[in-house]
């Protein structure tokens, strides 16, 4: 395709990215996503749309992919983290330890926020340690007392074990 100008490429940038989210064939979003990127590679906004996307169709281990990828140029965005860490929690056992090692991170840089706290409690949750799921719940409240999404994590918890 031949652009007349640098406005042209971000227009044909922006309509492949806006085609690929509306898209119904999941190989050609992934193209057209591909396609976008490569018409402005500085943009990592695409990127994060691509990670969003294919999150959404579940397709997590692309999503680790590309999260990775947004994460060499932005190491300490604690939000791209905490969702590589959802995504890596989505593929099963192998990537649990390392979701568990990105809400660390988070930790270290943000360690108000409530969020990673709500998450790292889903883990151990899973893992079926009900007494470090509580923890950071309760955690999470003393951050921002009205996390209501914490308080009813915890409560249920408490009513499914009554020994945590």
């Amino acid at each position: 395709m031949l652009f007349r100008s640098a406005n042209d490429k971000l227009r044909a940038s922006t309509a492949y990215m806006w085609k690929a989210k509306f898209g119904d064939d999941l190989d050609q979003q992934l193209a057209d996503f591909a396609r976008a990127a490569e018409l402005n590679p500085d943009n990592l906004g695409i990127l994060r749309q691509q990670a969003e996307f294919l999150h959404g169709k579940q397709q997590y281990e692309e999503a680790v992919k590309t999260l990775r990828k947004l994460l060499d140029a932005t190491p300490d965005d604690t939000k791209l983290r905490l969702a590589l860490a959802e995504s890596l929690s989505r593929i099963g056992e192998e990537g649990i330890g390392e979701a568990f090692e990105q809400l660390e991170k988070i930790i270290e840089l943000d360690p108000e926020m409530t969020a990673v706290y709500r998450m790292r409690a889903q883990l151990y949750f899973g893992q079926e340690k009900p007494k470090d799921a509580i923890a950071d719940l309760t955690r999470a409240i003393q951050i921002d007392r009205g996390d209501i999404g914490a308080r009813l994590f915890r409560a249920d918890i408490y009513l499914l074990d009554r020994n945590p």
